[in-house]
Order: structure tokens, then C-alpha cells, then sequence
């Protein structure tokens, strides 16, 4: 008996296409070693990484992942504070600008005089 698993891939025609085609898909894992499947996994899990670490500020040091725990959704960590106001600054107003800067002074009023 084949070992397979029945998933369903959702495709657009291209990136800025708003609609999806389902098409399903039978993946069928005969003769495939564990290591071909680990080295698969690995694939896709360092683009998860990257992804994350995209959004999450890059580390700076050696990482060793578990990948049970990324499996589990263990170390879905929040982004950095800073990382996030550096990422977002050029979507603000001048007035929310100005805010955040008033807060930051400790100006809560938000008052710049």
C-alpha cells in the first residue's frame, strides 16, 4: 500500500491575482528515506525562519531550532518594539509623529511647545 497524503495547493496566476484555484494534490512518499524527508522539512522550515525573523528582527548569533517547537507554535515570539516603530515609520502621519514623539519625551498632552 503507497503511503500518501491528500492535501489541496491553493495557486494564483500570479502575485497580485485576488483569486485562488484549489487544485488537490495526492503526495505519495514510497521510497522516499528519512533523511530525504528531513532534508525536505528543512527546506521548508528555514523559510519559515526566515520569514519570522523578517518580521521579528534577524538574530545576530547561532540559532538552534526545535523542530517540534515550531511545530507546536512555540516560538512565535512578538516582534522587537523598536523593529516594529522602525518598520512602520513612513506610514505615519506628521501628527502621529508628532505624538510619538511627545510620548516618548514624556509629553503625554502631546503639545510640542
Amino acid at each position: 500500500m503507497a503511503e500518501t497524503v491528500n492535501k489541496t495547493a491553493k495557486v494564483r496566476a500570479s502575485a497580485d491575482e485576488s483569486v485562488a484555484t484549489e487544485v488537490p494534490v495526492t503526495l505519495n512518499f514510497d521510497n522516499v528515506t528519512r533523511g530525504e524527508l528531513m532534508e525536505l522539512a528543512a527546506r521548508d522550515l528555514i523559510i519559515t525562519l526566515q520569514a519570522r525573523w523578517r518580521r521579528n528582527g534577524i538574530p545576530t548569533e547561532p540559532q538552534t531550532v526545535s523542530v517540534r517547537d515550531v511545530i507546536d507554535g512555540v516560538h512565535r515570539t512578538k516582534a522587537d518594539p523598536a523593529t516594529v516603530v522602525r518598520r512602520n515609520i513612513d506610514k505615519l502621519t506628521d501628527e502621529q509623529k508628532a505624538a510619538l514623539i511627545a510620548q516618548l519625551s514624556g509629553d503625554e498632552s502631546g503639545d510640542e511647545s
